[in-house]
Formats: structure tokens, sequence, C-alpha cells
């Protein structure tokens, strides 16, 4: 690739992250040597599968977040969107109305920067966001569920 990143299709033995050789330029990393989906930091995903603190989920989603916005080029998503769709699809199942707008922020980061190249995936992202636009959402979600759909 270029950027001393190794890129390849998911490996048989159904390990979603790669190594990183060498200095990435990838922002977020921190010197880690290992990404999930393609490109994120593995301890922000950690973060955001812990179980028992809700405040350490929400700092995932705040640092996933961040780490989305901060990529120049959303391509090393692309790989592995599926499994990253689904795994922000379940991230939107979090309680805490705050973490689930990161969420729904992320989803139009990738709407945005990969436009037609999401076409393979629009159920998936469609299914998921339409899914925050029920009534027992609080309104600032739904409007940020709606938002995302533009």
């Amino acid at each position: 690739m270029g950027n001393g990143v190794t890129v390849g299709a998911v490996p048989p033995n159904g390990v979603v992250g790669r190594r990183v050789n060498g200095s990435s330029g990838m922002s977020g990393l921190n010197g880690k040597s290992w990404v999930e989906y393609g490109a994120i930091d593995d301890a922000i995903i950690e973060k955001m599968k812990d179980d028992e603190d809700d405040a350490v989920r929400l700092q995932g989603a705040k640092e996933l977040n961040q780490a989305v916005k901060d990529m120049p080029d959303l391509s090393p998503l692309m790989p592995q969107m599926r499994l990253f769709l689904n795994f922000l699809d379940s991230a939107l199942d979090e309680r805490n109305p705050s973490a689930v707008l990161l969420v729904l922020e992320i989803h139009s980061r990738l709407t945005e920067g990969l436009r037609a190249r999401l076409k393979p995936h629009l159920r998936t992202l469609v299914a998921s966001v339409l899914g925050r636009c029920t009534a027992d959402e609080p309104t600032v979600v739904r409007a940020e569920a709606m938002k995302t759909m533009r």
C-alpha cells in the first residue's frame, strides 16, 4: 500500500485485525502494531466491547468517532466494511444516547467519505440506522439517524 500497512483479505482463521508494519502514518495508533477492521486501533474496539463500564464504552465511542474523522482516506476500511458495519450496528444497541449519537456520526462519515463504494453495504447500513428511528429512541437520536440517511 506504500504507507507501511499490510493489506489483505480476511484471513481464513477469522482474525479481523491486521498487523501494521513499520510507521504507518495512521493517526490514533499511538505506536500500536495491531489494527481492527483495517485501520482502527484495537484498544478502541476493546473499550467499546467493555460490558462492565458504560463510561469506558462511551470513551471508546468518542475515540472511534475521532479516529474515523481523522482518517483522510477511508479505503483501508473497505476490505472489512461488512464486519465493521455489523460491529457499529451492535454498538447502536448501547443504552447511552451519547454513545449512540457518536456511532451515528461514524455512519454519516462513512456515507460521506465512501459514497458509491458503500453501495454493496447499503442494506446493512440502512437497516442499522433506520432501527434508531423508533419512538422508543430519544428525539436527538432519531434526528441524527434521519440526518445520516440524507
